[in-house]
C-alpha cells in the first residue's frame, strides 16, 4: 500500500487508504407530537427544499415564524449544515476530488462549468465527530410546530445506518408518520454492520430489524423523492428479487445507485430474472468490487441508462464485449473506472471501447457503418469533432504488462488526447512500459490534468536527462497529485523530484520510503 506524502511537511504522512469521507448519521428519534399544518408532499415553494401544498398552508406557516418562510428555511438550513458540515446539498454530493487509486469512483472533480460545491473533508484523526451533532436542529425544533415541520425535513433528508436497531427505529417512524418518507433523499447502508453486537453469524442472520421485508417496506415509503441508494456487502443477503425489481422500476427519481462489494450467489439469479420496463434516470452507478457477478449482470442494466455519467466497474468480471454492445449510445460518461478488471478481453476490443460515444466519441467512417448502427438502434448522436465529457478515468492494471507494450500505450494516449483532452484524473498504474515519450505526450495533450498516477514509469530520477523529461509536467499548471510510488525508491530521488516539479502538492510513495524520512 502506498502512502500520501504532502511535500510541505515531510514528517506529515497519512495513508490514502484511511481517508474518511464521513456522511450524515441521522437522528431517528420520534420527536414531539405538536400539531403540524396539513402539508402536502408535492410541490416545492420557490427554490426551497420544503414541501408545501397551497397558499393557505403558506399563510398558516407564516404566522409561526418571525421572518418570511423563505428566510426561516434558510436559517434552518444553515443551522443544519453547521451541525454536519460534511453533508453537501444535492446535486453536488458526489462532486468531489479523489486522488486515491483505490477509492470508489463516487469521489470526483469539481467542474468549473457547473454550480458545484467543494466537499468538506474531515480528517481521520478528527475527534468527537458526533459530539453535539444536530444540537442546532434540536433546539430549533422546540420553537413551535412550524419550526418542527421544517427541521424534520432536514432531519430525514440524509439517512445513514450503521446498526440494525437504528434502521428499525427509523422505519417505525416512517410507518407511524407517512409523510416523513417523502423527505428522504439519501439512504446509506455502506457502513451498516452487525459486528460488535456479541452475536454469532447465525444469530446475525436472524436479526429481524433489517430483512428483505423491512428493506422493501422502507423503499416503498421513501420512493417519492429518493435520489441516492448506497448498498454494500453487509446487506447483500437481505436483497431479494422483489427489492431489485422495485429499485429499477419504482424508484423513479433515483440518480445514484451503489452495489459495492455484493457477493451473494443468489443475486446473480435475481439479476438474470430482472426486467426493466423503461429507461432509468440513474446518473451514478457502481458495482465496485462485485467480484462474483458475471458480465451478463451488466447487459440488461447498461442499455437502460442513457443518463449515466459515472460508472464504477472496478474489480468486476465485466467484459469489453458487454460494454461495446450494451452501453447505451446516448450515454456520455464523465467518470469511468475499470481498475483491476481482468476479464475485459482483447486489446483491439479495448480500443473499440475507448472510441465508444460514451467514452471518447465515435467517427462514422462510411455510410454502410452508419446504416448498420441505425439498424441496430445504436445511432450515435455525437459527431466526430465533438469533445468528450470524460473527466475521470481509472485504467489501473486492466491489462498485463505484456499486453500493454510501448506502442499500444502510444495508441491509448492518442485516442484519449483526441477524444478526451479535458481529463482531470488519469490513473495508468500498472502500465509497466510507460516511458519518457509518454510523459511528454501527457504534458502536451492533457492541460486540465489535476491528478496523474503513473507509478511504474521507466525513468531514473537520479539521471539529469530523465529529470528534465519529468519536468515537462510543470507545464500542467493544475496538476497537484502525482503517483510515482514504484519508481521512487530512495529519499535522494524523491528530493530530486520535489525540486523539479514545482506545482505538485502531493506525491504518492511507498511506505518503505517514508520510514526513512
Amino acid at each position: 500500500m502506498a502512502t500520501t506524502l504532502p511535500i510541505s511537511s515531510l514528517g506529515n504522512i497519512e495513508s490514502t487508504g484511511n481517508n474518511i469521507n464521513i456522511n450524515i448519521n441521522q437522528q431517528l428519534s420520534n420527536q414531539g407530537s405538536s400539531s403540524i399544518p396539513n402539508i402536502s408532499k408535492t410541490a416545492s415553494l420557490l427554490n426551497l427544499d420544503i414541501l408545501i401544498r397551497n397558499t393557505d398552508d403558506v399563510n398558516k406557516l407564516s404566522k409561526l415564524f418571525p421572518f418570511s418562510i423563505e428566510i426561516t428555511e434558510k436559517i434552518i438550513s444553515y443551522a443544519y449544515y453547521m451541525d454536519a458540515p460534511h453533508v453537501i446539498n444535492e446535486p453536488s454530493i458526489y462532486n468531489e476530488i479523489s486522488v486515491s487509486q483505490n477509492e470508489n469512483i463516487n469521489g470526483t472533480y469539481n467542474n468549473n462549468n457547473t454550480n458545484e460545491i467543494e466537499k468538506t473533508k474531515i480528517s481521520s484523526t478528527a475527534k468527537n465527530l458526533t459530539l453535539g451533532r444536530f444540537s442546532n436542529l434540536d433546539n430549533l425544533m422546540l420553537v413551535n410546530s412550524g419550526f418542527l415541520y421544517l427541521c424534520r425535513q432536514y432531519q430525514y433528508k440524509y439517512c445513514k445506518f450503521i446498526r440494525s436497531f437504528a434502521f428499525s427505529k427509523f422505519l417505525i417512524n416512517l410507518i407511524n408518520t407517512n409523510e416523513l418518507g417523502d423527505y428522504v433523499e439519501y439512504l446509506d447502508f455502506q457502513e451498516f454492520t452487525a459486528v460488535g453486537l456479541g452475536k454469532s453469524i447465525e444469530s446475525i442472520y436472524k436479526i429481524p430489524n433489517l430483512t428483505d421485508v423491512t428493506l422493501l417496506k422502507c423503499l416503498e415509503l421513501c420512493n417519492k423523492n429518493l435520489k441516492t441508494l448506497l448498498l454494500s456487502e453487509s446487506v447483500d443477503t437481505d436483497i431479494s428479487y422483489e427489492i431489485l425489481q422495485y429499485i429499477f422500476n419504482n424508484l423513479k427519481n433515483l440518480k445514484s445507485l451503489d452495489f459495492c462489494g455484493f457477493s451473494n450467489d443468489n443475486l446473480t439469479d435475481y439479476f438474470d430474472l430482472l426486467t426493466i420496463n423503461d429507461n432509468l434516470k440513474i446518473e451514478n452507478l457502481s458495482f465496485h468490487e462485485c467480484l462474483d457477478f458475471p458480465s451478463t449482470v451488466y447487459d440488461k442494466i447498461l442499455k437502460f441508462t442513457p443518463n449515466l455519467k459515472k460508472l464504477d466497474l472496478a474489480h468486476t468480471q465485466v467484459t469489453l464485449k458487454t460494454l461495446n454492445q450494451f452501453l447505451n449510445q446516448n450515454t456520455r460518461l464523465t467518470h469511468l473506472s475499470l481498475r483491476k478488471c481482468s476479464h475485459l478481453g482483447t486489446f483491439q476490443e479495448f480500443l473499440k471501447f475507448l472510441q465508444h460515444p460514451a467514452v471518447c466519441g465515435v467517427k462514422i467512417e462510411n455510410e454502410d457503418e452508419e446504416e448498420e448502427n441505425i439498424n441496430n438502434n445504436n445511432k450515435p448522436i455525437k459527431t466526430s469533432n465533438e469533445i468528450s465529457s470524460l473527466r475521470w478515468l481509472n485504467l489501473q492494471q486492466c491489462f498485463s504488462s505484456e499486453t500493454l507494450s510501448t506502442e499500444r500505450i502510444d495508441t491509448i494516449l492518442q485516442i484519449l488526447a483526441d477524444g478526451a483532452p479535458n481529463l482531470r484524473y488519469l490513473n495508468l498504474n500498472g502500465f509497466a512500459n510507460i516511458n519518457g515519450d509518454h510523459i511528454k505526450k501527457i504534458s502536451e495533450n492533457f492541460t486540465e490534468l489535476e491528478s496523474l498516477s503513473i507509478c511504474d514509469v521507466n525513468l531514473d530520477f537520479s539521471n539529469f536527462e530523465d529529470l528534465q523529461i519529468l519536468s515537462s509536467l510543470n507545464c500542467l499548471n493544475k496538476l497537484k497529485f502525482l503517483d510515482i510510488s514504484s519508481s521512487t525508491r530512495t529519499v535522494a530521488k524523491l528530493k530530486n523530484i520535489i525540486v523539479e516539479l514545482r506545482n505538485i502538492e502531493i506525491f504518492e510513495v511507498k511506505p518503505s520510503l517514508t520510514d526513512n524520512l
